[in-house]
């Protein structure tokens, strides 16, 4: 594993296990076993690294999915039963409801954070339409905002009753969205996996692997 990769997964640690406060320099420097010096030429702001966490976590939940769409055995039970899983695992909602706090107090972040509100939907759009249900831009959008107000509630509270709430919400909301009649792919056509993400214009500059940098020069 390079650099980069082993300081994402160890902010991605970090974060699930301590939340947004654990995401320091030090912290993140000491769990990866690296310099600062090394974090900041990777990451120079502890955002540029919270939203690299952020599409790993996406890349972890998109995954085996697009894998079962491909093999065209992905059914929409399987992929609301994984946005389930995801919405009620505590490590994966406090990294987005970090992304939250910190566009909050950043102005300039409110960009990117449309941005991957419009990744989101999109991703949302192509894990369905693996599964056979097609979902226009209203439903995946009404869908995308379930999936959060879910996952803030089963966070806020934290109980079996509330894990239970949340994942037949959007059960529910997957339901209805079906009975008022979203065109589905026609049976025996062929799955569409999710596609990767494209690159995000908003952080163009972020998220591309780098040389590492170079050692100091020993002192003569």
């Amino acid at each position: 594993m390079g650099i980069r990769e082993n300081i994402i997964e160890s902010g991605l640690k970090l974060l699930r296990e301590h939340g947004f406060g654990a995401l320091t320099q030090p912290r993140i420097a000491a769990e990866a076993g690296v310099r600062q010096s090394h974090l900041t030429y990777y990451f120079p702001s502890r955002t540029d690294l919270l939203f690299a966490v952020a599409d790993r976590s996406c890349e972890v939940l998109l995954a085996p999915l697009a894998e079962r769409a491909e093999r065209g055995d992905l059914s929409v039970d399987a992929v609301v039963d994984a946005l389930g899983d995801a919405i009620t695992d505590r490590g994966v909602s406090r990294i987005f409801h970090a992304l939250i706090s910190a566009s909050d107090e950043d102005e300039a972040l409110k960009l990117q954070m449309r941005q991957f509100q419009k990744d989101s939907v999109r991703d949302l759009q192509q894990l369905f339409a693996g599964a056979g249900l097609a979902l226009g831009d209203d439903d995946a959008l009404l869908l995308h905002v379930m999936l959060c107000g879910a996952s803030s509630l089963d966070l806020c509270v934290r109980s079996p009753a509330s894990r239970r709430d949340a994942r037949a919400s959007i059960r529910r909301a997957v339901d209805l969205i079906r009975a008022a009649g979203s065109p589905s792919a026609p049976r025996g056509s062929r799955a569409r996996p999710a596609a990767p993400r494209p690159p995000n214009p908003a952080r163009k500059a972020r998220g591309t692997a780098k040389a590492a940098p170079r050692a100091p020069r020993r002192a003569k």
